[in-house]
């Protein structure tokens, strides 16, 4: 890579308004899936928080390889039924019992998958021990 390219590629990399230290485009995997967490991390069923496997399992699901009839925004109402179909709540307890997340949930990685669907590599990615390392650092 010549210096040219070299400094072009640099002046792309957006910055903070207040340090100037290097920041995640909105767009990015790392930073759509830090935005989801933010809003499912709260979530709690019968004032109890979700445990962190199933978590990560409603979050494959429903954001990342969702159903094909699946239409629109992941809702309350969607988690609940979700819960209760992998048997993770009672057939008795019902959608009051969920707190801690808004009707709707605003995050998705539709932003940063596009219109296409993710491939499992492209997912790997994001995983990698460096963005997670990241991720705690924004923490």
């Amino acid at each position: 890579m010549d210096r040219t390219s070299f400094t072009n590629l640099v002046n792309l990399i957006g910055r903070c308004t207040y340090t100037g230290e290097p920041v995640l485009p909105k767009d990015s995997l790392l930073y759509s899936e830090y935005m989801l967490l933010n809003e499912l991390n709260p979530l709690k069923i019968d004032n109890r928080p979700l445990p962190t496997e199933y978590k990560k399992q409603l979050i494959e699901d429903l954001f990342i390889y969702p159903a094909s009839k699946q239409k629109g925004k992941v809702t309350k109402k969607k988690i609940y039924e979700y819960l209760k179909s992998k048997g993770w709540i009672s057939k008795a307890t019902n959608i009051d019992s969920i707190s801690g997340i808004d009707d709707k949930i605003k995050s998705d990685l539709r932003s940063a998958f596009g219109s296409a669907q993710p491939s499992a590599g492209l997912w790997a990615i994001s995983r990698c021990s460096t963005a997670s390392f990241r991720a705690e650092e924004m923490i």
